[in-house]
């Protein structure tokens, strides 16, 4: 049994514990679950923990993203290289990190991973020009007195 925190709720070390937090619905917990997993290089629990993850929280790639570096590590390069391609055609965008992630080393030889990370790109460069036009924007209405 665990204590009781100060907002009178039990905590336990079975809160953090990947297999357990797989069917919950709390993001920071499935959060820490995952992380848990996945330094500790579980993957069967990572990969459910992810799972839930993107199923609460679909609007952000990077559950995909990080789906595909548990199924790389575990092996599933296909598997990997479809939660790449489903994390860019969320708008994952972060190129460069998906080009140096060591994660990924042993997918970068798949057939589908070129595609996958041109994808990523793609989407790296849309948000690069969204900036630029935003920033000149923003430096045209302040105009010259702003300088």
């Amino acid at each position: 049994q665990g204590d009781v925190g100060s907002a009178g709720k039990e905590t336990s070390d079975r809160r953090r514990d990947p297999q357990d937090l797989a069917g919950g619905d709390d993001l920071a917990d499935l959060n820490t679950a995952f992380t848990v997993a996945y330094r500790a290089g579980d993957w069967q629990a990572a990969a459910a923990v992810g799972l839930r993850l993107v199923s609460l929280d679909p609007d952000r790639p990077v559950h995909r993203y990080n789906l595909a570096c548990v199924y790389a590590r575990a092996g599933s390069s296909d598997e990997s290289v479809c939660w790449i391609s489903q994390a860019a055609a969320g708008g994952f965008w972060k190129s460069g990190h998906l080009a140096r992630d060591p994660d990924l080393d042993g997918v970068r030889s798949h057939p589908g991973f070129a595609a996958a990370a041109a994808a990523v790109e793609r989407n790296h460069a849309t948000i690069r020009e969204v900036v630029a036009e935003r920033f000149a924007a923003l430096l045209q209405g302040l105009g010259t007195t702003f300088v």
